[in-house]
């Protein structure tokens, strides 16, 4: 918190207010979810981060637990870089480029690296979601993924196939007002700002 209030001093910014990134990503999740008719289902949130993944679950826009663990894309990249012997930034563009896609001698090969610690944050998902069920008695109803990871290459399918989940990608652009040409461009980038659309929404509250 110091570093933030230091930062916002050193930038001469107002500082209004700080807040967990969970919960500007409840926020983000929550606006999507009224336009989509998903406000009364029990969702799940999965946030695939750089050096993290939160997996949080909300139900009637509250949020109700949230679990975070330290697997991310980090790992993904250092696994191909070591696998492949690719300097990091390489590795990242490469990871980013094939993903888990299978089509193809060199695409196997990347999803062969990628699926044991895809795999280990999906059984890290599957806890959280049982745990869950063991003390509220309801199934996740549907998953939105959020974070840059989401966007790699196979990796909707996959969790897909894997939770057996209705998923979606956040887009948490989805009904703020921007010129027409940005779209596809708004759409691509939206999981990697979905905490900061969340949080810039706190202030239209």
């Amino acid at each position: 918190i110091s570093q933030y209030q230091e930062i916002a001093q050193m930038t001469e910014l107002n500082l209004k207010t700080l807040e967990s990134e969970v919960f500007a990503l409840t926020r983000a999740v929550n606006h999507v979810a009224k336009i989509t008719q998903d406000t009364d289902k029990t969702i799940g949130l999965i946030d695939l981060g750089a050096r993290s993944t939160t997996c949080s679950i909300l139900e009637k826009e509250a949020l109700k637990s949230s679990h975070s663990f330290k697997v991310g894309g980090n790992e993904l990249t250092e696994i191909v870089a070591k696998s492949f012997g690719l300097k990091y930034n390489e590795a990242e563009k490469i990871r980013n480029q094939n993903g888990l896609v299978s089509d193809g001698a060199e695409k196997k090969n990347m999803r062969r690296v990628l699926v044991p610690i895809v795999d280990s944050i999906l059984e890290e998902i599957k806890q959280a979601f049982r745990s869950f069920y063991r003390e509220e008695g309801r199934e996740i109803d549907k998953i939105f993924l959020a974070g840059g990871i989401s966007l790699m290459p196979g990796m909707k399918e996959y969790f897909a196939a894997s939770l057996k989940k209705p998923i979606v990608v956040l887009n948490p652009f989805a009904n703020i007002a921007h010129p027409k040409i940005l779209g596809n461009k708004l759409k691509e980038i939206g999981p990697s700002y979905a905490v900061a659309v969340g949080l810039a929404l706190k202030g239209l509250e």
